[in-house]
């Protein structure tokens, strides 16, 4: 009687205790509900804010298992890091519903599941700090998503000519996803944007491509590199419309095979200037630059280009002169450096005896040049530009050479002609009265100066008296001091001795 009173008690507490365990799992299952609704609120809506709280959210409020051979198991203490750990929703031993994956490569996933696979609506934290939020579908990015990708390669923009640096900014993709590639939508990093259709890694296919005012190019992008992959910067335009409006370049029209081919152009650096029209990749306009760094041997021109080359138009070279006041590093202002460049056949600013314009034509590899100011005719062949450039400057500097040597040899032979003219000319006895006549006046006032006559009056009429005699003086040297006459010529030396004399009195005292 006794045994079975305690079978009966123990019976009933085993009873209540299967009640009230009942009861607490039921409990705890209401309170772990309420728990997970609070914290992580804005994942029901799928913004998830800071992904920091919501991850300590599912950990805090969900108990931890590990993911291996395509089911969930409960995590022990000896359970090996690396394994995919899971905090969350579960169905059948898979992740359903709303969950957390730490994966041993160090990604984390925050959304929704459908059969241990993303599906619907989450967020990817990776490991590398790229950052995707938006549909998923069998573990594949498919739908309207962001992908926040970081620049890890730092590398330069190749179609800006390496002046705008945009290190380690991230590029952001933000478009229709399909089969885990971005199709369509937007990429932006830094100032920098494009609207278009993406290639499977990322990279730009067809669209529009931005940069503040300073850039659009509308048509079909292409990787610069082999290896470059998920990097905006890293991609070229190469087919479409262009619009480039930078201080240095401008550019509006048509580019080909990642080459500037029809449109208005604009260029400028140290020593180069550019500015006209180019038709199928032949440039026609005003091209200017110096030669070195030392801003000497400036070459204008201004007609059709093409290659490097002149083709058939006219312009002027400056050879081996200094241009004046010419900054050693480009001016801020484009229109004080432009002015060293315009208005082709008359320099701006140029101090240079020697400017030699030129007209040339081209057949084949042949140049033809006219150097105009001279009616001198040159012929060669070039292939290169700096062939051009070193052929053009050394014949201008041949051909005008010959003609200072003949120019200055008819002057010469001109003054030799005035000169005789001149001393056939010249009355003798006149000049040598004049030449007499001072030095008279002249020892007359020395006189009185060393008796101390009237010093002051006489001092000012030795002033008058110096005042004329370079003028005499240079009527003779002129001459040659060659008079007519032997009695001419004896008389000038004996007042030359004299006055010689008095001058040196005159300097003594």
């Amino acid at each position: 009687m006794l045994m079975k009173s305690l079978m009966n008690a123990l019976l009933l507490l085993c009873m209540l205790f299967a009640v009230s365990s009942k009861a607490d799992v039921k409990s705890d299952t209401k309170y772990q509900s309420a728990r997970v609704q609070g914290p992580i609120s804005r994942f029901e809506s799928y913004s998830f804010g800071d992904f920091g709280d919501s991850v300590r959210a599912f950990q805090t409020n969900f108990k931890k298992m590990y993911y291996a051979d395509g089911k969930l198991k409960k995590a022990k203490n000896d359970t090996p890091r690396m394994m995919d750990f899971y905090y969350g929703e579960n169905k059948k031993k898979q992740p359903q519903g709303k969950g957390l994956m730490e994966y041993g490569n160090g990604d984390r996933y925050i959304g929704q599941w459908e059969m241990g696979k993303k599906s619907g609506y989450g967020k990817m934290v990776y490991k590398n700090g790229d950052v995707y939020e938006g549909n998923w579908k069998n573990d594949k990015r498919v739908g309207q998503g962001t992908l926040m990708r970081n620049n890890r390669d730092k590398s330069l923009y190749s179609f800006d000519d390496n002046r705008v640096r945009n290190d380690g900014e991230p590029v952001q993709f933000s478009g229709f996803w399909e089969d885990d590639a971005l199709h369509s939508g937007k990429a932006t990093c830094g100032d920098y944007s494009f609207v278009g259709t993406f290639n499977s890694d990322l990279g730009l296919d067809e669209g529009t491509r931005t940069y503040h005012r300073y850039l659009e190019e509308r048509g079909k992008f292409k990787s610069s590199r082999s290896e470059s992959k998920n990097h905006i910067e890293k991609y070229d335009f190469v087919d479409g419309t262009a619009k480039y409006d930078y201080s240095y370049y401008k550019f509006s029209g048509t580019v080909k095979d990642g080459q500037i081919y029809s449109g208005d152009f604009e260029y400028m650096e140290n020593y180069k200037y550019m500015s006209g029209t180019i038709s199928e990749r032949s440039f026609s306009g005003n091209i200017a630059f110096f030669y070195n760094e030392d801003f000497e041997s400036l070459f204008n021109y201004k007609g059709s280009w093409k290659n490097g080359m002149p083709v058939n138009g006219s312009g002027y070279i400056v050879l081996d002169q200094k241009i004046d006041t010419v900054p050693k590093t480009r001016p801020e202002n484009k229109n004080v450096y432009m002015n060293y460049f315009k208005n082709s056949g008359k320099p701006l600013q140029v101090n240079a005896e020697t400017i030699v314009p030129f007209q040339v034509t081209k057949q084949n590899n042949t140049y033809h040049i006219n150097f105009t100011n001279w009616n001198e005719n040159t012929s060669f062949i070039a292939k290169t530009p700096k062939e051009f450039n070193n052929i053009l400057e050394e014949r201008a500097d041949t051909i005008h050479a010959a003609i200072v040597a003949r120019e200055l040899a008819e002057k010469k032979a001109a003054q030799e002609a005035e000169r005789q003219r001149r001393i056939a000319n010249i009355n003798w006895d006149k000049t040598i009265d004049h030449f007499e006549f001072f030095v008279v006046e002249l020892d007359k006032a020395w006189t009185k100066i060393l008796r101390g006559y009237d010093v002051e009056n006489t001092t000012f009429t030795i002033y008058m008296l110096m005042a004329n005699y370079p003028k005499l003086l240079d009527e003779l040297e002129y001459a040659g001091y060659k008079p007519m006459t032997k009695a001419q010529e004896n008389r000038l030396n004996k007042l030359m001795k004299k006055a010689e004399a008095l001058m040196s009195k005159y300097n003594y005292y």
